[in-house]
Order: structure tokens, then sequence, then C-alpha cells
């Protein structure tokens, strides 16, 4: 615990060092960001494996994936020949997994940022919700996801600002490292979708679909994945709990009824609509024990629309922090954090 209120007490330091006056310094709030970067990729990097065992698998899969050939990977993990390709060429350099763990923290991050500067207004409040309400946590467990996450936001940042080769690419790789980013195609949809007047409408049916049939609607998903290790995921009893799902309502609606919201209607409407599905997501998980990984792909437009919509509103954004650190210290006692040499 004594780590985790570190890094909120630096961020906050941060925060308000690069708002002065209520007026962001853009200068020292990149210099911030790059200091929050680091210190959440020293986090992954360095945190000991007994704490998760996904965690320690990944750790003796890039031992010993230096030994295997291209062909033997892609007939070991077909579908997440993406990742463990990736993990092969990293496997070169002959560094030790710490840096292979720092390096998919990176490619995490980069994403992140990636859509922080095509839609956040307050980027370091952004980091503060993405570290806090579980997201940046992820990382500490699914690195073939995280891989898949990664290039995902890239190629939706590169779709919105037209790139569609790129972003084809991208989507192709976050495919191949892990299945479920397919769901993710329907991010682009929407942004094209998205001035349209019947937009809301769209995003209200999805939203029930999310809370009345999910089941349903993620075992047709995984089935048209055909994937066994994703199929799996389904018969697992949820242990989920309200908890996170109220935390995202929370959010969800201090952003809407916050005072002076962006401006900019057609992308607050976008960040509006990619909010609620990641909300309704953390809903279905009750149900899906899957459901909360595919919410991730989702979850950074939580911590923009946070930022967008508390941006102007003191008291919210007060409200949402505190709400945020107890959040996070309450959730984190029971999994405290380690170094690898303790």
């Amino acid at each position: 615990m004594i780590y985790s209120l570190i890094a909120i007490l630096l961020i906050l330091y941060l925060y308000n060092r690069s708002h002065q006056s209520g007026v962001i310094d853009e200068s020292a709030e990149k210099r911030s960001i790059r200091i929050v970067f680091i210190m959440l990729i020293l986090l992954a990097a360095l945190r000991h494996v007994i704490i998760n065992t996904d965690r320690g698998g990944y750790m003796e899969e890039y031992i010993g994936i230096s030994s295997m050939s291209f062909s033997q990977i892609a007939d070991r993990w077909p579908s997440y020949f993406g990742y463990y390709g990736l993990s092969k060429v990293f496997s070169f350099t002959g560094l030790p997994y710490q840096f292979w763990f720092a390096f998919v923290e990176f490619l995490y991050l980069v994403g992140f940022a990636r859509l922080l500067n095509r839609f956040s207004l307050d980027k370091l409040m952004a980091i503060f919700v993405f570290f806090t309400c579980g997201i940046f946590g992820f990382s500490y467990h699914g690195l073939k996801q995280i891989v898949a996450m990664a290039f995902a936001w890239n190629a939706l940042a590169d779709f919105c600002d037209k790139r569609y080769i790129r972003a084809a690419l991208f989507f192709l790789i976050a495919y191949l490292s892990h299945k479920s980013s397919l769901l993710f195609g329907f991010a682009p949809i929407l942004w094209l979708l998205r001035g349209k007047t019947y937009f809301k409408y769209l995003i209200v049916l999805a939203c029930l679909i999310l809370a009345f049939s999910s089941s349903n609607m993620i075992s047709t998903f995984a089935d048209i994945l055909g994937d066994e290790h994703y199929l799996s995921y389904l018969g697992e009893e949820s242990h989920y709990n309200l908890t996170t799902f109220f935390l995202y309502l929370i959010l969800l609606c201090a952003s809407l009824f916050a005072k002076n919201k962006n401006e900019k209607v057609a992308d607050s409407r976008y960040s509006t609509a990619m909010a609620s599905i990641v909300t309704f997501l953390q809903l279905s998980a009750l149900v899906v024990a899957s459901a909360f990984r595919l919410g991730l792909y989702f979850s950074p437009f939580i911590c923009i629309l946070v930022s967008n919509n508390v941006k102007n509103d003191k008291m919210v954004r007060t409200g949402i922090i505190l709400m945020l650190c107890i959040f996070m210290l309450y959730s984190g006692k029971n999994d405290p954090y380690q170094f690898f040499w303790q």
C-alpha cells in the first residue's frame, strides 16, 4: 500500500505543479507526464512474480522463447503469434525479463498517450484516473492483452487522424496478439457515426444489450473467435462484484453533470459513448467473467471523459480524486506491491 500511496502523491504533486490558477502549463505537463510514465514502467517491470501467477508464466515463457524458432512459436501459440513473435524478437537483445516487462508497459503507455493527445484536455488528470481505477494494474497480469490493447489504441488514434493503412496494420497486430481485440473494431465505426442524429440512441441500445443480454452476446463473440483459451474464460465462475461497476458509473455520471463540460461536441459525444460502453461491460462481468477484459479496450475513455468534463469544476474534480484515492488504497490492501528482490 505504501508504494501506491507514494505514486498517488507524486502524480497529485505534479498535477498541482502543472496547473497554476486553473491554467495548464503545457511544458510542465509534458515533463510531468514523462516522470509519471517512467514511474509506471518501473513499477510494472520490477514487480515480484509471486504476486500473480500469470506474471510468473510470462517470465518463464520469455526466458524459454529464445531457444524456439518462429515456426515453433506459431505452432505452439497460433492465436497469440503477435505477442510471442514480438517477445522472440525482443529476446535477441539478451536482456532479462524485467526489460521485456518494461517494454510491454512502454507500448501500453504509448498507446494510451496517443489517445490522450487526440482526445484529452487535461492529460495528467486522465493519467491519475488510469492509475487509480485499476486500468494500469491490469498490466501486472495479462501481458498478451496489454500488447493487443496498445496496438488497438494506436490503431484507433491513426484511424481518427485518417491514417487508414497504418491503422489497419496496427489492428492486425492487435488481433494477432489477442483475438479479443476484435471487439474494439466497433470503435472506429462509432467514430464515423459520432455526428449522426441517431448516435445517442445507438449507444443507449448498445448499453441495454450489455446490461440485459451480455451473456448471449459475449458467448456469440467468443464462438466467432473460435479460440479455446478465450472460450475457457466463459466457463469460469464470475467472482466479480459491483464495486468497479459503481465506481465507473459514478465517474460517468459525475462527468456528465459537471459544470463547464468539454465544448468539442462531436469528440465529447464519442468519449461519452465509449465510457458508457466500458461502464456497462463492467456490469456484464457479474454474469460473464471475461467481460471486464473486453471492457479494458474501451477504458481509456472513462479517463478521458473525466479529465475533460471536470476540468473546470473544482468541487467535482476534488471529490473524484478523493474517491479514487480511497478506492485504490482499499482495493490494493490485499495485494500489496512487492519488488522482485524482496
